[in-house]
C-alpha cells in the first residue's frame, strides 16, 4: 500500500510539472530498502514534457499490457494521450500485484485487439482476497473512458490508502525547528548549494523529512502551498512569530510553493553524519573544471544555474564575491573542500 501511495506520489509530481512518464509498469518500480521500503519511479526514456499541464500527445509509446485505451485510440488516428495515461498504467501494476496475474493481454500489436480486451477488463474475480478499498481503486484507475478515471492527486485520496498505518509526523523535534529557523537565514549561495545537495541525498535515507512533507502536503498536490506551510510548522510546535519567516525561506523561487527539494534543503542539516559525504557530491558537481578546488567563477556558474532553473536566488556579484572571500581562509585565489565544508557547516549568518 505504502509503495503505490511513493508512486502516486512520485507520478502527482511529475504531472504537476508538466511531464507525463508513459511507460509505467512493475519493472520501473524500484525499491529500496534502509529502514523502511521506499518506492523510486524509473525511466523516463519515453516521457514527454510540456510547458503546460493541460497539454496532451499524439506521440504512441510504451509497454503494451499496461498502455491505455486512448494510447491505443490514437495508434488508429483517433483522440489525444493525456495524463490519465499514467493512471491507467499504474492500475495495471496494482492488479498485477495484487492477483500475480497481468490485467490485459492481446495478440500481437493490433491496436483494436487490444481495445477489445481493454474494454472487457481484467478477471476481477481474481482479486476476491483483497480489501474492497483495493479492488474499488483499482478499477477506477482502469477504467475504459479516460474523463471517469481519477488523476493521480485524486486517487491519493482514496480510502485505501487511509487504512495505511499512521506514519504522519505528530510534532518536529527542537533539531528540525532550529535548522528551518537557520535556512531562513542563510545566504543565496548557501540555499543555492543545499538545493544541490537535496538532489543528491536519496529519499530512503531521511525518512524523517519525507514524512514531515507528508504530513504538511495535506492536499496530496506534491508540494506545499507557503501559507498553508506556516501554518502547519505552528500546528508541528513552530514558534508562531517565526513560522512565516521559516516558511517564505524555504520558498527559493519566489513562487508561494514549497517543492520537497526545497524542504529537504531547509531541515538536510540535521543529519549531520551525512553532511560530509553530501557535501563532498555537491562540490564536485560545483567543481566543473574537475581540480579539486574553486573559484569565483565556478561559484557565479552555480548561482546562475540556480537562477535558470528557478531553483536558488542570484544575488549582486559583490555578494558573491564576499561569500567567496569569506571561504578562501589562506587567500589563496582558490577554495579546497575543507574551506568549502568548514563554511557550510559554520554556525554563522552572512
Amino acid at each position: 500500500m505504502q509503495v503505490f501511495k511513493q508512486v502516486l506520489e512520485a507520478i502527482t509530481y511529475c504531472h504537476y510539472h508538466g511531464v507525463m512518464h508513459k511507460d509505467l509498469k512493475a519493472e520501473n518500480v524500484m525499491l529500496t530498502k534502509r529502514e523502511t521500503v521506499h518506492a523510486v519511479v524509473i525511466d523516463f526514456g519515453l516521457a514527454e514534457a510540456f510547458s503546460s499541464t493541460g497539454s496532451r500527445s499524439n506521440v504512441v509509446s510504451g509497454t503494451p499490457y499496461t498502455m491505455a485505451p486512448e494510447v491505443w485510440q490514437v495508434a488508429l488516428r483517433k483522440g489525444s494521450i493525456g495524463y490519465k495515461c499514467d493512471v491507467y498504467s499504474i492500475g495495471c501494476v496494482l492488479f498485477h500485484v495484487l492477483s500475480g496475474t497481468l490485467p490485459i493481454m492481446a495478440r500481437g500489436c493490433d491496436p483494436s485487439n487490444w481495445l477489445v480486451a481493454i474494454k472487457r477488463g481484467p478477471n476481477w474475480g481474481l482479486l476476491t482476497n483483497c480489501s474492497a478499498e483495493a479492488i474499488d481503486l483499482c478499477k477506477r484507475m482502469m477504467s475504459y473512458r479516460e474523463e471517469d478515471r481519477p488523476t493521480a492527486r485524486e486517487c491519493l485520496n482514496h480510502p485505501w490508502f487511509k487504512l495505511a498505518p499512521n506514519l504522519l509526523v505528530n510534532s518536529l523535534s527542537p533539531d528540525q525547528t532550529k535548522a528551518l529557523s537557520a535556512f531562513a537565514t542563510k545566504s543565496a549561495f548557501e540555499k543555492t548549494v543545499m538545493l544541490q545537495v537535496a538532489t543528491i541525498v536519496r529519499v530512503a535515507d531521511i525518512p524523517n523529512i519525507t514524512r514531515l512533507f507528508q504530513t504538511l502536503d495535506t492536499t496530496s498536490a506534491g508540494h506545499l502551498d507557503r501559507r498553508a506551510c506556516a501554518q502547519a510548522l505552528v500546528a508541528l510546535g513552530f514558534p508562531s512569530d517565526e513560522a512565516a519567516q521559516a516558511a517564505a525561506g524555504l520558498d527559493l523561487d519566489g513562487n508561494n510553493k514549497i517543492e520537497y527539494s526545497e524542504l529537504v534543503a531547509g531541515i538536510m542539516s540535521v543529519y549531520e553524519e551525512q553532511t560530509h559525504n553530501l557535501l563532498w557530491g555537491a562540490f564536485s558537481q560545483i567543481d566543473v573544471d574537475n581540480n579539486g578546488t574553486l573559484d569565483s567563477k565556478e561559484v557565479k556558474e552555480l548561482m546562475k544555474k540556480g537562477e535558470l532553473h528557478k531553483s536558488g536566488l542570484m544575488p549582486p556579484e559583490s555578494e558573491i564575491e564576499r561569500v567567496v572571500a569569506a571561504m578562501d581562509k589562506d587567500s589563496s585565489g582558490r577554495i579546497s573542500f575543507d574551506e568549502f565544508e568548514a563554511f557550510m557547516t559554520a554556525k554563522k549568518t552572512i
